[in-house]
């Protein structure tokens, strides 16, 4: 005989985002509680659901992964809000066993906006370290503590604006993805001391006033790549409405790359290159794409040696140009990619390949 079905109730969701898009946008888990996927929807926010613990789950802007435990009750509908600042989620002391594929590692990325920062705080990774910053080039310092500075961009820039830090020994130049003009706020960025896997370091990131961009910065350092595609895509529109955050509409593209997704939006990406000449990451996409197709040999080339010969902003980026001029077929124009390639095959070695935004050891150091 079979048994009898359960009652039904209603699950009502709320997103706690200072963005509208991520409020109604962002995609939701929802598992029972034996952690079988029962719900996945992009904008849908209400549910019938048979009775029971659930499990509610999203990737936010801060990057990770936030969860509820919710109950439903037979007629009745349960309303759960979630949002980036929980903290640990209340279905971790319920539900242990964790979906296939989900992250432990917590990699750092920058959630703090500007009103909060206390300027006489210090990251406590860099306590006991000399750190300084000793230039700063296309961007004006808006704000700072002992270990964090935040950047806006100057009114007109012929180069992706750049800072020098020197934390220890160890000076690093770090690209600044901040642009000029924006929307209500300003393109600000941050360059922050922390700790990684290889020491401390300084690393530059999207404010979280730019909730779309840090978003997508903030996934991709969490190794969140898909979901972080998934986002890129939904936001393409708003990324490049009236351009005004090109470095990070550049960010989404380079994500749109990784997945393969961004052929579809060539036009794009060429009206990127022609409106934003100064940020070379357009120009290793799109000649990539060029390469790719064996359309235009002769204009990815020429895109390639310009953006060799500018500061990259993405350390994604400039593995893709090295990759690009190092695959080329070997009797075209080799004299032409022989000084690009050498450049970047030397400057290599001293790319921090941990950071997402490019920051590159001074050679200088090597010799002390």
């Amino acid at each position: 005989m079979n048994a009898p079905p359960k009652g039904l109730g209603k699950l009502r969701i709320e997103v706690d985002s200072d963005s509208v898009f991520f409020g109604h946008s962002v995609p939701i888990e929802i598992r029972d509680s034996r952690m079988r996927l029962v719900e996945h929807a992009a904008s849908e926010r209400e549910f019938k659901l048979p009775i029971g613990l659930y499990q509610v789950s999203a990737i936010l802007e801060d990057g990770q992964e936030h969860t509820e435990l919710v109950k439903i009750s037979q007629g009745d509908t349960t309303t759960t809000r979630i949002g980036p600042f929980e903290q640990e989620p209340l279905a971790s002391k319920v539900l242990t066993e964790r979906p296939t594929g989900s992250h432990r590692y917590k990699a750092p990325r920058f959630t703090q906006r500007v009103e909060t920062i206390d300027e006489t705080e210090m990251e406590p990774a860099a306590e006991g370290i000399e750190v300084q910053l000793l230039d700063v080039q296309g961007a004006k310092m808006v704000r700072d503590t002992r270990t964090l500075w935040i950047f806006e961009c100057e009114d007109a820039v012929d180069s992706v604006p750049a800072a020098t830090v020197k934390v220890g020994d160890t000076t690093t130049v770090v690209s600044l993805p901040t642009s000029p003009g924006g929307g209500p706020t300003p393109n600000l960025c941050a360059v922050r001391v922390e700790k990684t896997t290889t020491g401390v370091r300084a690393t530059s990131w999207i404010s979280p006033e730019r909730t779309v961009a840090n978003a997508l910065q903030n996934m991709l350092a969490s190794g969140r790549l898909p979901h972080a595609a998934q986002m890129a895509d939904e936001a393409t529109e708003l990324l490049r409405d009236k351009y005004s955050d090109p470095t990070g509409a550049t960010l989404g593209a380079l994500i749109l790359h990784k997945v393969g997704r961004l052929n579809r939006l060539q036009s794009w990406v060429e009206n990127l290159v022609n409106d934003f000449g100064w940020i070379p990451d357009a120009k290793i996409l799109l000649a990539v794409m060029l390469f790719d197709d064996r359309s235009d040999l002769a204009g990815a080339l020429e895109l390639a040696t310009q953006a060799s010969q500018q500061r990259i902003l993405y350390a994604e980026c400039y593995s893709i140009l090295l990759d690009l001029l190092r695959r080329w077929p070997e009797e075209y124009e080799w004299e032409l990619r022989v000084p690009s390639l050498m450049a970047l095959t030397e400057q290599s070695s001293y790319v921090d390949w941990e950071s997402i935004c490019l920051t590159v050891r001074r050679e200088e150091d090597d010799d002390a």
